[in-house]
């Protein structure tokens, strides 16, 4: 399994998320987006991917925040949280911009995508 660091960006603001798949498995395979709990892109997205690349999928988890931000505590997340969500614009705008990564990726079938999310 490879876990991978990916930029992409929501117009000016840069966004690192990560990508896990099978480097064994040839063929393009459906893709998912993990929308991430308040904390960002933490271990437990990790976690989500690595288990998504188990059951076939190619796993990538989204950066809400920008910069690949990730709060120290539950207080702090819930702060970041609670600002972007104030904002649906913005947070379709970052779904869809990890949409649109997943989909360029040459393990992903573009025609099978979805998004999961926790928390947010």
């Amino acid at each position: 399994m490879k876990v991978e660091n990916l930029k992409y960006k929501d117009g000016d603001l840069n966004l690192h998320g990560l990508v896990a798949y099978d480097e064994t498995v040839t063929g393009k395979r459906p893709g998912v987006v993990i929308m991430p709990d308040a904390f960002g892109i933490a271990p437990f997205v990790r976690e989500r991917a690595e288990r998504l690349v188990k059951l076939g999928y190619v796993g990538f988890g989204a950066d809400p925040y920008g910069d690949g931000f990730v709060a120290k505590d539950l207080q702090e997340g819930i702060k970041y949280a609670m600002a972007l969500l104030e904002d649906p614009v913005v947070v379709r705008r970052r779904v869809r911009a990890a949409l649109d990564k997943i989909a360029s990726l040459p393990q992903v079938d573009s025609s099978r995508l979805s998004v999961m999310g926790y928390c947010m």
